[in-house]
């Protein structure tokens, strides 16, 4: 039990556990409703969008480097994609990051 004490006592790591779970079923109930309303073609570009932005957001925050050939690897398929299906792809990269 002294593995889960810690934790538990430190309200930051609670305060960071509550927003990842918040943002957990925020991305949940965005998949769920989007099955449901019959955007299963959006859906499936969500898990395509999803290593683009894990990729991104490693570049942002984590300056990482990228060599020309991941760019393009990157940035070819984004002007393809309607801005309005970067939402879910988002909530799901979210939770990781906290």
């Amino acid at each position: 039990m002294d593995g889960i004490e810690t934790p538990i006592s430190d309200r930051k790591t609670v305060g960071i556990y509550a927003i990842a779970a918040v943002l957990c079923g925020f991305n949940w109930f965005i998949y769920v409703w989007a099955v449901t309303a019959g955007y299963i073609v959006e859906c499936s570009l969500g898990y395509y969008i999803n290593p683009l932005l894990s990729v991104l957001l490693g570049v942002v925050f984590l300056r990482e480097r990228l060599r020309p050939f991941q760019w393009v690897s990157i940035v070819w398929p984004l002007p393809e994609l309607p801005t309005s299906h970067h939402l879910w792809p988002s909530s799901m990269d979210c939770p990781g990051w906290l």
